[in-house]
């Protein structure tokens, strides 16, 4: 009966080992991380959610990601977003990203945990910021609803490569 006991234990304790292992590698090189919960559980299109990283490196290279929580009753497969960066000098750069929340099967994408599904895509890879400061990201939905319903979180992660 012991010896059972201490099996699961070490079972238990190998697996906790394991997770944290995976989380910190996860985690690692990240520099920002930050999430906006949508208050209504939906978005409208003249919302416009707002980052500010501080970046302090110009010589390293980073990728950009977008995260995306929703639940499955979100209508559509993807979804459009404009993403608008500036600079600490005002410079501005704007571009779209598509993001595929299901497959060519309809399955969804991502991380489900219940009725959620969470999305990390990579927006931009091998980045270099050219000024120190402070950066602003804008991020819109562009779909062709005034108002989408079912989005839940979208979140900005900048990681030094």
């Amino acid at each position: 009966m012991i010896s059972r006991i201490s099996k699961n234990i070490k079972k238990y304790l190998f697996i906790l080992l394991l997770g944290t292992l995976l989380f910190s590698c996860h985690r690692r090189g990240v520099v920002f991380s930050e999430s906006f919960s949508l208050p209504t559980k939906s978005w409208d299109y003249d919302s416009l959610i707002q980052f500010q990283a501080k970046v302090n490196d110009t010589t390293g290279l980073y990728q950009i990601w977008l995260n995306v929580e929703h639940t499955e009753k979100y209508p559509y497969a993807n979804l459009w977003l404009k993403f608008i960066v500036i600079g600490p000098d005002s410079s501005a750069s704007v571009d779209t990203i598509n993001i595929f929340f299901q497959d060519k099967q309809h399955r969804w994408l991502g991380i489900g945990i219940g009725r959620r599904w969470k999305l990390d895509q990579l927006f931009a890879d091998s980045v270099r910021f050219r000024k120190t400061g402070t950066y602003t990201f804008l991020i819109q939905h562009i779909m062709r609803q005034d108002r989408l319903v079912d989005i839940q979180k979208i979140g900005l992660t900048i990681k030094k490569l």
